[in-house]
């Protein structure tokens, strides 16, 4: 039976159907966010933190500033200045005893310190990719390294480095499930008791297309239009709206062309697009 048989007859159930998609990929026609060209369109390069956890001296960009083609360099205070708030946890999970779970705010430039490597201090928009990344190593910042902990087996004991010390524990949430006075008299009366320890190694989704925004801006009607590589486009266009630039979300859209790959990794909320958007304007 042939798809278009198949469709005649009202039923695609436990056929073997083509592909459809394919064609234009195989191709290399495919349309991803750096396919995506528009006139006089900027770059916006990061300048990340090197050390795991440290204090933030001094930070200037006044010679990135007077690099050439920089357009413009934003820090913390930029931001503050401007009024724009910080990401949060979404969907916030309690302890077992109620307690709310330990969870600091995201903000689009580290404060004071930062808390780990890559963390944002700095961004420089140029009218060059190459311009942007030049300036952006011009950007002067000061470290003091505090001590770090890099194996969650270490970060939960009494003695190790605080990430965020207002919460007085490196531990986030803790969560119990069924009933621990029943679980330990089974375990009691067993026959046979078996004990496994297991290592869950670090994983991270690894897409061939890196995270990419495009943002273009309409001063005349005040609207954003914004090209994201994004699992999930309305959730990224609300919580731009809600909680990190508050525009309105009818004077937002975001539109996702074809991915290169997310693996769920792109259906979360990068702080960087924050930056692309604000810097449009």
């Amino acid at each position: 039976m042939t798809a278009e048989q198949a469709h005649e007859q009202g039923s695609y159930i436990g056929q073997a159907l083509r592909r459809r998609e394919d064609v234009r990929f195989v191709q290399g026609k495919g349309r991803y966010v750096d396919d995506i060209v528009l006139p006089g369109a900027a770059w916006c390069a990061f300048v990340r933190s090197p050390h795991a956890h440290a204090r933030i001296r001094s930070l200037s960009t006044q010679a990135a500033a007077m690099r050439p083609g920089v357009l413009l360099t934003l820090t913390a205070e930029d931001w503050a200045k401007a009024g724009h708030g910080e990401l949060t946890v979404v969907h916030p999970m309690a302890f077992t005893d109620g307690r709310p779970m330990n969870a600091a705010p995201r903000p689009a430039f580290a404060r004071g310190n930062v808390h780990h490597v890559g963390d944002i201090v700095a961004a420089v928009v140029a009218d060059s990719r190459f311009a942007a990344e030049e300036a952006a190593e011009a950007v002067e910042v000061d470290y003091s390294p505090l001590p770090a902990v890099v194996a969650a087996r270490l970060a939960v004991k009494g003695a190790a480095p605080l990430v965020h010390e207002q919460f007085g524990t490196n531990v986030v949430f803790e969560i119990e499930r069924g009933n621990r006075h029943q679980t330990e008299a089974a375990m009691a009366s067993a026959a046979k008791v078996v004990e496994l320890e297991l290592t869950n190694n670090r994983v991270s989704a690894n897409p061939i297309e890196p995270r990419s925004y495009l943002c273009d801006y309409d001063a005349a009607s005040d609207r954003y239009t914004l090209y994201a590589t994004s699992q999930q486009p309305h959730y990224l266009r609300r919580w731009l709206s809600v909680y990190t630039l508050h525009i309105p979300e009818h004077k937002l859209r975001v539109i996702s062309p074809d991915v290169g790959g997310g693996f769920g990794a792109k259906g979360l909320f990068s702080i960087e697009v924050s930056t692309v958007v604000w810097a449009a304007q």
